[in-house]
């Protein structure tokens, strides 16, 4: 059973409203490889089962290879911070190590813990736009979590699926 993007943006919508509001209530405070773990470990997870979208854990990649689209960079791969691929045990590389296996999902985050904004961003937009338009089965995610912002406007996300970008795609 591959992974439908519908039901795949839906459990990932919810997630991060769940991850946003337990940021927002329990007082913790971690940069951006604590939070993707946080995320992925705290709220992608607990779901995780046959039945579920996401059927086993290694589904989830963190700080992981995947394909570049084609022109955006010299390099044949790019490691990401969190990765969903559509089936269990996948990597982006075959047995001579060129990557060619797709993620059903990527998310880039980008955590601005001051009255910064959120530099890269328009890099990891531009990359997953590219990436979006290159693979029609994929949803990619760029996440700003403004660390010091109160709720409401702390988590700001920016959805690309094949053309289509929806920048308040969620901001809570």
């Amino acid at each position: 059973m591959a992974l439908h993007l519908a039901e795949l943006e839906t459990a990932i919508r919810q997630a991060l409203t769940a991850f946003a509001a337990d940021l927002g209530s329990c007082g913790w405070h971690g940069k951006e490889n604590d939070c993707v773990n946080r995320f992925a470990h705290g709220f992608l997870l607990p779901p995780c089962g046959e039945s579920s979208w996401l059927r086993h854990p290694t589904q989830i990649g963190i700080e992981v290879g995947v394909p570049q689209p084609p022109g955006v960079a010299t390099k044949a791969s790019a490691r990401k911070d969190l990765v969903i691929w559509p089936e269990p045990w996948m990597s982006c590389w075959d047995a001579q190590w060129a990557p060619v296996n797709q993620p059903a999902a990527i998310m880039e985050w980008k955590v601005v813990r001051g009255p910064a904004a959120g530099r890269g961003r328009a890099h990891d937009h531009r990359w997953l736009a590219a990436f979006a338009k290159w693979q029609p089965d994929f949803v990619g995610f760029s996440v700003l979590l403004a660390a010091h912002r109160a709720p409401g406007e702390r988590l700001l996300v920016t959805r690309f699926r094949g053309a289509d970008v929806e920048d308040a795609w969620l901001w809570l």
